[in-house]
């Protein structure tokens, strides 16, 4: 668009919308005139691609890309100093930000917090047999499944002890710790003043809140289940017999 095209417009538009298409048109003319000028310089100095397996790229900061796929990929900024590498992704992956660094192979995972750092914490495991590692405190572990070892952190379980899989299996949730002998029926609370749990899943099982002053138990669970409930706040009871019939009577609340 060019000034000379915007007043030929406007010499064809009628008087009353005449000034209003003439100063459209002359603002998008003087718009589209500076827009090469302002435009910000494209941050990728150098690219090459060779249809959709080869490409490489760089940046004026350093940064470079470059892939032959689906077989190998790198992408590395020294700025933030990072590098990621792939090698015939999902299969393996090697991540490097800054002092940390960690990587996948297969079922094989490692990671370490502070490269730079001989004592720092780090982790190998080759699922699902072999864990070891160290911890930030210093600790360190190992775990050959299932017959035995110590992990400090297992999915949603801390502390977890095993010894001959599934014969003896023992973790740690929010402070609780659990034994099972063997796993996953016969089970036990340990060391913990307020509560108490015994049972034979899923015959029988009993356990009791001395904080909250709670009763429970199941037999053949789901099928009977049942709970007592202590206490000036909400006492009173519950049963249920799956799929047949349940009761609930407690002071403020009452269902059947």
């Amino acid at each position: 668009m060019t000034l000379a095209f915007a007043y030929r417009t406007c010499a064809h538009a009628p008087r009353t919308i005449a000034p209003v298409v003439a100063g459209t048109l002359l603002a998008c003319a003087a718009a589209l005139a500076e827009a090469p000028a302002g435009r910000t310089p494209d941050h990728v100095v150098s690219r090459f691609r060779l249809g959709p397996f080869f490409e490489y790229s760089a940046t004026r900061d350093g940064a470079t890309f470059w892939a032959v796929r689906p077989f190998y990929s790198k992408v590395q900024d020294p700025v933030i100093d990072t590098r990621v590498t792939d090698v015939v992704w999902p299969l393996s992956t090697f991540h490097r930000d800054r002092e940390q660094a960690w990587w996948r192979f297969l079922l094989a995972y490692g990671s370490d917090d502070d490269v730079t750092r001989d004592e720092s914490a780090w982790k190998f495991a080759l699922l699902p047999l072999w864990f070891q590692g160290r911890r930030r405190l210093g600790e360190e572990y190992w775990a050959l499944f299932p017959i035995h070892g110590h992990l400090p952190h297992l999915a949603l379980m801390d502390d977890v002890d095993f010894t001959l899989f599934p014969f003896y299996f023992n973790y740690e949730v929010n402070g609780v710790e659990r034994v099972y002998t063997p796993w996953p029926f016969y089970s036990r609370l340990t060391e913990n003043p307020h509560l108490r749990e015994e049972g034979v899943f899923p015959l029988w099982c009993r356990q009791v809140n001395a904080k909250r002053l709670t009763d429970r138990r199941y037999a053949f669970w789901p099928f009977w289940t049942s709970a007592v409930y202590g206490g000036e706040r909400n006492p009173g009871s519950s049963f249920l017999l799956f799929p047949v019939y349940g009761e609930v009577n407690r002071s403020n609340e009452t269902q059947r």
